[in-house]
């Protein structure tokens, strides 16, 4: 049986083919497999010569810089032994402590039983008991943290990627997927007026009803903003040119016998 061209070219992996015919952990092992040619960066290659984080960084059109795994420095909170999660430096424990009191202590020192629950706002002098975001009010979380960048959103935003958590969700997805976030999407709204490349339905994101970004399975390209009906139908049709020509001579066809038929009953 011949072997799928989507699958690694390593007999008896049935992974998804990434980079030069292998999957992500044969190209790894593999110490003779072309490495990301930005200096210092020992990730696999992926697209022209880059790695897929180097990559996605060229293709949005920032600068190009080193890739820091957090998760490998150790937390500089004090006395912890665990790997840091953020960009601030801290784990999860410690980085939440930051956040809601702007100091860290000793995880356990304070409250033995573990961290209690928060019963109403953090801020100094507010009595607000429905809590928005860390610990706080929605009207404080906006004054603390600022609202979220998204024009149409106005959600309490991150410290460090001034996004709501549910749009920065939004951005890993698009980051692992396309390799760009939201400053692109939007850029490439603009560019095609938010209406699909197709069939020109409006899209708005405001709504929840924006358009799919639309990329080649096989190599990863982005190719344009399509809704859902047009994006879905492609893909039934098996992203191939071949079938979508073969649909329209198939509805041309039954569009023409549908007519000489009526005339004939008339």
């Amino acid at each position: 049986m011949e072997k799928s061209y989507s699958h690694c070219v390593v007999d008896g992996c049935k992974r998804a083919r990434q980079s030069h015919g292998h999957c992500m952990k044969h190209a790894s092992e593999n110490p003779d497999h072309p490495r990301c040619t930005y200096p210092g960066c020992e990730n696999v290659e992926r697209t022209k010569g880059l790695c897929q984080r180097h990559w996605g960084q060229q293709r949005s059109g920032e600068e190009l810089r080193p890739y820091v795994q957090w998760n490998l420095l150790d937390c500089r909170g004090p006395l912890c032994t665990r790997k840091a999660k953020f960009k601030d430096g801290y784990c999860q424990r410690h980085h939440t402590q930051k956040l809601d009191t702007g100091e860290t202590w000793v995880i356990g020192t304070r409250k033995p039983k573990g961290r209690a629950p928060v019963q109403r706002c953090v801020h100094p002098g507010c009595t607000v008991t429905e809590i928005a975001v860390r610990g706080r009010c929605l009207e404080h979380a906006r004054e603390h943290h600022g609202e979220c960048w998204l024009p149409w959103c106005h959600k309490p935003g991150h410290h460090i990627t001034g996004l709501c958590d549910p749009h920065r969700r939004v951005e890993r997805s698009m980051q692992h997927h396309y390799g760009f976030g939201w400053q692109r999407r939007l850029e490439m709204g603009a560019e095609q007026d938010e209406k699909c490349w197709i069939c020109g339905h409006q899209g708005d994101l405001a709504a929840k009803n924006g358009l799919h970004v639309d990329h080649d399975h096989d190599t990863g390209q982005v190719r344009g903003l399509l809704c859902g009906l047009c994006n879905r139908g492609i893909g039934a049709l098996r992203h191939s040119t071949e079938n979508l020509r073969k649909a329209i001579a198939y509805l041309e066809a039954t569009d023409q016998r549908r007519w000489s038929q009526s005339t004939r009953a008339t």
